[in-house]
């Protein structure tokens, strides 16, 4: 009978393990303070393999590729790099940095995760945070998919069918209703007790879903519009609103991000409602999609629902006050900010800087750089738009990007949002107002 090889890894070799029991097995010096029982190393593999201090493993490319079948592989980077140029490993599957603590529920406890990004660095945090989750057998990828591609190692590139515009839901004739089974097949599991759906698969089974938008008031209105049959139920008012709803059908919650909606979708499975799924990516996925929103539904034509656009005038004041570059322009807060009517505001930033210490221009929608081609499909090439970041730089890139696509009224903010801060113009921020202090008592820092 073959030997069969235990290894458990630590820091350093301390004591050596008990004999086992089975004749001709050998025996191994290990660390006890960290092993997992269930999964059964090669001795191969194990020597291939360099702990890091963080408690998970590090593998250098060449060595993954070739025990790739030892390992269940997570691909943290963003949707538009796992299928971009880089394309991704064989095999991967695609978890998102921002999303991971809401997916890691679906992954696997029995074998390696191989976890990969960019460069190496996502990855580590990543890494960090399953060790931290429970998960024993962590590795990260030295280098990422930069140098995993430097070395010619095999991807797989995949293209992602583009989305069709607004792809109809149930409610629009589409797919027919599924089973309760059959939909939370659709479905993956998170750490906070709740499931997660693509918005796509909530699209076609939108009926089964009684739908809980938890953004506040101006943003389910807003640019984003929201799921047709949605019901406004800001967060911060969700706790007095539980008993009003219904525990027989399944919760969909949905925010812009899907990170506000996870909370929400967090305390309705502490108050005791058995079937919550939050959609994955929220309303900005959903729009991305191409999916059908309120805003795409027709109403009775009325003077005040009828978008009036930017005269030629307002635009040539606009762009009076602006300097040209190559294809776009440049302005600056000051001589802009008198003119935000006459222009669409972009913000090309990632959301966590878009809510941030900076804030955002009142009347901005956040597209971050990454995103911003895959939306652009749907606008007005002659619309007027104000393209902002935290410097300037980021959004310098994205109006270069614009008008090589054809849109001839771009402008750069120059300075971005810190030249708006350092001039005291208004921001989103201003527009929340402070708690009051309770009656009876004194807090020095409200004085």
């Amino acid at each position: 009978m073959e030997d069969t090889i235990i290894i458990r890894f630590g820091q350093a070799p301390t004591r050596p393990a008990r004999r086992p029991k089975r004749k001709g097995c050998q025996r191994l010096t290990v660390n006890p303070g960290r092993w997992s029982a269930i999964n059964i190393m090669t001795e191969q593999l194990a020597s291939l393999l360099r702990e890091a201090p963080a408690g998970f493993f590090q593998i250098a490319p060449q060595d993954a590729a070739g025990q790739l079948e030892a390992f269940h592989v997570v691909d943290v980077r963003s949707a538009e790099e796992f299928h971009g140029p880089m394309s991704h490993i064989p095999g991967a599957r695609l978890m998102p940095l921002d999303r991971l603590s809401m997916m890691a529920g679906d992954l696997p406890r029995e074998k390696q995760l191989l976890v990969v990004c960019h460069s190496g660095a996502r990855s580590t945090l990543a890494s960090e945070m399953l060790i931290r989750a429970g998960f024993a057998n962590v590795v990260n990828l030295e280098g990422g998919m930069n140098r995993w591609r430097s070395l010619g190692l095999p991807t797989v590139a995949t293209h992602p069918e583009r989305a069709q515009p607004k792809t109809p839901s149930i409610s629009q004739g589409g797919a027919p209703e599924a089973s309760e089974e059959a939909l939370l097949a659709l479905t993956r599991t998170t750490l906070g007790g709740f499931r997660e759906i693509s918005p796509a698969d909530a699209a076609r089974h939108q009926a089964a879903f009684h739908i809980l938008d938890v953004r506040s008031p101006e943003e389910f209105h807003g640019n984003l519009s929201h799921i047709p049959g949605a019901r406004s139920i800001p967060l911060d008012t969700l706790g007095t609103a539980l008993a009003g709803l219904p525990r027989n059908k399944m919760l969909l919650t949905v925010c812009r991000s899907g990170m506000r909606s996870a909370l929400a979708a967090q305390m309705l499975v502490q108050a005791g409602f058995p079937r919550v799924i939050n959609l994955a990516g929220g309303m900005t996925a959903w729009n991305t999609q191409g999916l059908i929103t309120a805003a795409d539904q027709p109403a009775a034509p009325s003077l005040a629902s009828v978008p009036v656009p930017p005269s030629a005038e307002s635009w040539a004041t606009v762009r009076a006050a602006a300097r040209p570059i190559s294809g776009y322009f440049e302005i600056s807060p000051e001589a802009v900010s008198t003119h935000l009517d006459a222009l669409r505001v972009v913000d090309v930033r990632s959301a966590e800087e878009f809510n941030g210490n900076l804030s955002h221009i009142p009347s901005a929608e956040q597209v971050s750089l990454e995103v911003l081609p895959t939306v652009i499909g749907s606008w007005d090439p002659r619309q007027p738009l104000l393209l902002v970041c935290r410097s300037g730089r980021r959004s310098a890139m994205a109006a270069e990007y614009l008008a090589r696509a054809g849109f001839s009224r771009v402008v750069n903010l120059t300075g971005g949002m810190m030249a708006w801060n350092a001039q005291g113009l208004r921001t989103a921020a201003e527009n929340i107002s402070q708690p009051a202090p309770r009656k009876g008592r004194r807090f020095p820092w409200f004085s």
